[in-house]
């Protein structure tokens, strides 16, 4: 499907969605190219053939060893919403967070702000018909938000995201908006806990050496899978890899090398699949 993707070594696909209405899938990260369409780090797929999202997103670098790209995607009220590191999308000032209608990107500029500099967002989910969005950033459309925020379409508004700057994941499970990130002050990212719609509970802490990390979670098969490098969760080993069904933790075998961190899990042929793994040494 793909015969180039020049960008220097940037190559990597960060982030996938599917629109279901208009049967196109969208593909985001840091490459500049692909099959010699200028993508500008995000691309469509509509079964046959990529293409661009207009003119893409700019600069075309931030630099030699931050390129410009996209870290997550995600369908909200039938709109393409991207986050990740650019100023423009198409025409349009939008540092950091923009909005594809379809067709175009839209004149938004959502005022995402961290202090005197441009906020940071990797992770996005949709909850009771909102979008939330986490990352390091104190304030977002005029509204003051700690790292946390969620959209109804028209405002932003802050959720008192009680806890530090590291996000790490957001997934929405039964009834209850689920993160990975600090829970306390000086903790490590690696900690998890949940949004009920009203207030913010510490849940479990997750075992591991000093580089321990979530990279990810996500919903398969009523599981809430929590993914990266760590030793165990709950008192459970898993070692990168675990599940939970809403009572209890499930570890996969023996996991992963300790050294090894889970990048993504897909559901392949029936059953939950490690798709993307890397070794750290």
């Amino acid at each position: 499907m793909i015969d180039s993707m020049p960008n220097y070594s940037h190559t990597d696909f960060n982030s996938g969605v599917v629109d279901t209405i208009n049967n196109v899938l969208y593909l985001g990260g840091p490459f500049q190219e692909i099959n010699n369409l200028k993508s500008k780090a995000i691309t469509k797929y509509d079964g046959l053939k990529f293409d661009t999202l207009g003119a893409g997103l700019d600069p075309q670098w931030a630099g030699i060893f931050t390129p410009t790209q996209v870290k997550k995607t995600i369908i909200f009220q039938n709109k393409l919403y991207v986050t990740g590191q650019f100023q423009k999308a198409g025409k349009y000032y939008s540092p950091n967070l923009a909005r594809w209608n379809g067709s175009d990107w839209d004149t938004v500029n959502f005022r995402f702000k961290n202090g005197n500099s441009t906020g940071v967002a990797w992770h996005m989910d949709v909850y009771n018909n909102e979008l939330y969005l986490g990352g390091n950033f104190d304030s977002i459309g005029g509204i003051k938000a700690n790292n946390f925020a969620k959209f109804d379409g028209v405002n932003w508004h802050s959720v008192s995201y009680p806890y530090n700057t590291c996000v790490s994941a957001i997934a929405n499970y039964k009834g209850k908006l689920f993160m990975a990130g600090e829970v306390t002050s000086g903790s490590s990212c690696a900690n998890l806990a949940y949004y009920d719609g009203i207030s913010w509970t510490p849940w479990v802490g997750i075992l591991g050496d000093i580089t321990k990390n979530v990279v990810g979670m996500k919903v398969i098969d009523s599981m809430l899978f929590v993914y990266g490098r760590f030793y165990s969760i709950a008192g459970t080993n898993c070692m990168g890899l675990a599940a939970w069904n809403g009572t209890k933790w499930f570890g996969y075998g023996k996991g992963v090398g300790a050294t090894s961190t889970i990048r993504d899990v897909a559901k392949i042929n029936g059953a939950p699949t490690i798709s993307a793994v890397r070794d750290s040494t």
